[in-house]
């Protein structure tokens, strides 16, 4: 892929622009990032260039802003082709096909909205879901900026009454792919003289569009039919597979790629080890900073999770999320966590891409995500107020087996990658999505091995008999897991109970260890049983036969693995 670097300067001689004069009046915005500038100039300078009768008059007409945008930095944005062939081409009709990668929280939004208030034409932008259509609109007529929707089941009338609006001068039509598979209404489009079409969350295009969207995989051709000049296809993470299947579908293989840097400094990285992702989940609501989202795989993972969190902590201590809630059940909620500042929402990917919270702390996922991409889109939901935030994943054996049978070159296998690496979590990520090495901020790893020398340190310049002391107090050594405390229980207790008899026995003594960390008693009879099943499965225990016949016992050698932890 051919890379081609623009240098930005952010002086504030270019402020005073017409697109931050845009912005002030319809947003309030009173600074716009150097890759919102650049995306700004990339569209405005397009649709200029196309609608001159030549290159040099349309470069004579773009004046401000795309001036200022041959002064980006290289650390603020990177440009490059999809097409080798076509990398060298800058030609201003050329920025008309953009892929724009912003991390979420970077204000891609502002990257079409602006131009939509300064292009001549309306801007039709396509959303996945209607929560942010929704959520868009809200936003438009707080700017008091005309706006009409295009959803299913609308009437007649309605349709009609939109284009009397987009005749009125509306400047931004929102629409999902599924409204546009209507010939008919995309023939009227067509008629409306759209000036810039903008894809919002474009990797929708490659994850959603093979499989239960088909709709997607029409959005190439609806364009052609729309006979808009520009297109901008927008996406907070997105693989060079990705890229790759966006720029085929959108663009017939052939687009410009601007990227921000795709690394948010201020999420930090981490994996919780579990075979018993519930009884961890419980824990991490008590342990970790809130407002918190907890990413669950299914929608009775999430209800369910809920639930056990309203059980141990209190019925406005958690609610629950997915697709298939009524619209009305999910505005409430929405609502409810928006102004919450300690609540937990149990959310499948549905919220994903939702509703735009910005204090949100930690992101936990009970279930991994398919890819590394999806995961940083939703870790990303977190810290977009700028302050520190932590998105934890949970990983169990059963992940590994799972993501274990992907070929090692596929995004799936990427995930395997970040969960199970000794090596920096961030850099694991960001070279699944072809980004640039990056120094870590904080990821679980690095931290751990800055702390161990830091301990390192400290020990060398110690007295013997503090050294002595301090590794008896074990200090170089991780707490001890729950799993491997119930190994420890069953070595000492080995050939005595049988598997029933050792549930009832460790459920009190796990419940002590977690009333020590959040004063509650998290475990239960099925979270200890799957903690036992666990441990057999893994081969670390065993049912005994004669003479000790059903009760459970440890497989040879395991006796002496524990024993070596201790030292």
């Amino acid at each position: 892929m051919h890379i081609e670097k623009e240098i930005y300067s952010d002086s504030e001689a270019g402020l005073d622009d017409e697109a931050l004069g845009a912005a002030k009046r319809a947003f309030g915005i009173s600074y716009l990032y150097p890759w919102q500038r650049l995306v700004i100039a990339n569209i405005i300078d397009a649709y200029r260039s196309r609608k001159a009768e030549t290159n040099d008059a349309g470069a004579a007409e773009t004046g401000g802003i795309a001036a200022e945008a041959k002064n980006i930095t290289n650390d603020a944005v990177n440009e490059d082709a999809t097409d080798a062939n076509d990398g060298s081409t800058t030609d201003a009709a050329e920025y008309g096909k953009q892929i724009v990668l912003l991390p979420t929280g970077a204000g891609k939004s502002l990257c079409f909205l602006v131009p939509a208030l300064l292009l001549d034409g309306p801007t039709l932008i396509i959303y996945p879901l209607l929560a942010l259509m929704a959520d868009q609109r809200r936003r438009m007529e707080e700017g008091n900026i005309g706006n009409v929707t295009f959803r299913g089941n609308q009437s007649a009338e309605e349709r009609a009454e939109n284009f009397n609006k987009i005749k009125a001068g509306a400047k931004i039509i929102l629409a999902n792919p599924e409204v546009l598979q209507n010939e008919a209404l995309v023939a009227r489009l067509a008629e409306c003289a759209i000036a810039h079409v903008a894809i919002d969350e474009a990797h929708c295009v490659s994850e959603w569009g093979d499989s239960f969207r088909p709709s997607y995989l029409t959005l190439g051709n609806i364009i052609k039919k729309l006979g808009s000049p520009l297109v901008t296809a927008f996406t907070a993470t997105a693989s060079p597979q990705v890229l790759s299947r966006i720029a085929e579908v959108l663009f017939d293989g052939s687009a410009r790629i601007v990227r921000s840097e795709s690394d948010r400094p201020n999420i930090r990285y981490r994996v919780e080890y579990s075979c018993c992702k519930k009884h961890t989940a419980l824990i991490l609501a008590h342990t970790e900073q809130k407002p918190m989202i907890i990413f669950c795989g299914t929608r009775l993972r999430a209800e369910d999770t809920a639930r056990d969190l309203t059980i141990c902590y209190g019925k406005e201590a958690a609610r629950f999320y997915h697709a298939g809630m009524e619209k009305s059940e999910k505005d409430e909620i929405e609502k409810w966590f928006y102004d919450k500042t300690d609540a937990v929402l149990c959310a499948t990917c549905a919220y994903g891409m939702g509703v735009d919270k910005k204090d949100i702390r930690t992101i936990v996922h009970i279930d991994a995500p398919n890819t590394a991409e999806q995961y940083i889109q939703e870790a990303g939901r977190s810290g977009r107020d700028g302050k520190d935030a932590n998105a934890i994943l949970l990983w169990s054996p059963a992940d590994t087996a799972r993501f274990s049978r992907f070929p090692k070159e596929s995004r799936e296998y990427a995930m395997k990658e970040f969960a199970e690496t000794k090596s920096c979590r961030r850099q694991v990520l960001l070279d699944a999505l072809g980004a640039e090495q990056a120094v870590c901020s904080g990821c679980d790893i690095c931290d751990a091995e800055k702390k161990i020398e830091a301990e390192k340190k400290t020990f060398r310049t110690m007295p013997p008999y503090k050294k002595i002391c301090h590794l008896a107090r074990a200090r170089f050594f991780p707490a001890e897991r729950d799993e491997d405390f119930a190994l420890r229980f069953i070595v000492n207790h080995r050939n005595a109970y049988t598997k029933i008899e050792l549930e009832g026995m460790l459920l009190p003594l796990l419940n002590e260890r977690s009333q020590k960390i959040c004063g509650l008693n998290t475990w239960e009879h099925d979270t200890v049983s799957e903690l036992v099943f666990h441990l057999e499965k893994s081969g670390r225990i065993c049912i005994k036969t004669f003479p000790w016949k059903g009760k459970v016992g440890i497989v040879r050698g395991e006796k002496s693995k524990i024993w070596k932890k201790s030292f």
